[in-house]
C-alpha cells in the first residue's frame, strides 16, 4: 500500500510537537523537514536561533522527539555539508535521512556516517537530472524527488512536468523507492502513484485542511485507487 507521509516544516520545537501531535491521530511516520539559511533562504527548527536546548537533549537521550512512542521519523536534510550533520539526527532516533544531492561533497563520508542503522534518502531537485542519483545506486534505499520548483518552502505549487520525472525515475531505477515530495494532495496522489511513486510526502494540503484526518483519508483512497 502507497504510503502517505505527513511532512512538518517547524518554525520551533511548539509547532513541532503540535503538528506531529496531529499526525499521530491517523499515521504511522513523519517527515521532518529541516532548513539551515544556506542551502535554502528558510531556516527551520533546529537550526537559527529556532531551538531552546531540546535538540541537544533529544540527542542525548534526555527527551525524544515528540511522538516517538506513535511515529517514526525521516528527516529532510535541505542543508550544505549533510554528512556533517547526519550523525545529529541518527542520535535524534529517525528511521531514514534524506539528503539533497547537490549538497553532497562528500560521498563516501557520508555513507560512513549513514552506517547500517539509518536507511538513506536521495533527494533530487525538479531541475536536477536524474543522474545526479547514479553515485548513490546501491547505497541509498530511496530516491526522493521533489515536485514543486522552490524548496525549503510548503504551500509551493505542483509542478506538472514532475510526473513525467517520476515515470522516468521509475523506469530507470524500478528497485528504488520512489519518493514524491512537494505540492501533492488529492487532486495528484493517483497519478504519482500510476507514474511510479510510492511515498507521498504531503504538507500544506493536510495541515492547512479543515479536517486533517478526513483529508489524510482521501489523499490515501486517491493514491491507491479507491472510490
Amino acid at each position: 500500500m502507497t504510503e502517505i507521509i505527513p511532512a512538518v516544516l517547524p518554525e520551533s520545537f511548539e509547532e513541532l510537537s503540535e503538528k506531529l501531535g496531529e499526525a499521530a491521530h491517523f499515521a504511522r511516520a513523519a517527515h521532518i523537514d529541516v532548513c539551515d539559511g544556506m542551502f535554502v533562504p528558510r531556516v527551520s527548527w533546529p537550526y537559527g536561533d529556532t531551538d531552546d536546548g531540546h535538540f541537544i537533549s533529544i540527542q542525548k537521550e534526555g527527551e525524544g522527539l515528540p511522538f516517538w512512542e506513535k511515529l517514526d521519523f525521516e528527516a529532510h536534510l535541505m542543508v550544505v555539508h549533510p554528512e556533517q550533520l547526519v550523525p545529529s539526527w541518527i542520535r535524534a532516533g529517525v528511521a531514514r535521512v534524506i539528503v539533497q544531492a547537490e549538497a553532497v561533497t562528500n560521498k563516501e563520508a557520508l555513507i560512513k556516517v549513514i552506517g547500517e542503522m539509518t536507511e538513506l534518502g536521495i533527494a533530487l531537485k525538479l531541475e536536477t537530472p536524474l543522474d545526479a542519483f547514479m553515485p548513490f545506486v546501491g547505497v541509498a534505499q530511496t530516491l526522493h524527488l521533489m515536485t514543486i520548483a522552490r524548496i525549503g518552502y510548503q504551500g509551493e505549487e505542483f509542478q506538472e512536468s514532475a510526473f513525467e520525472k517520476v515515470r522516468e525515475a521509475h523506469r530507470r531505477f524500478p528497485d528504488i523507492t520512489i519518493s514524491a515530495d512537494g505540492g501533492v494532495g488529492v487532486e495528484n496522489a493517483s497519478e504519482l502513484i500510476d507514474a511510479g511513486a510510492s511515498r507521498l510526502i504531503v504538507g500544506s494540503a493536510l495541515f492547512e485542511s479543515e479536517n486533517i484526518t478526513k483529508t489524510y483519508r482521501e489523499i490515501q483512497e486517491a493514491a491507491n485507487g479507491v472510490q
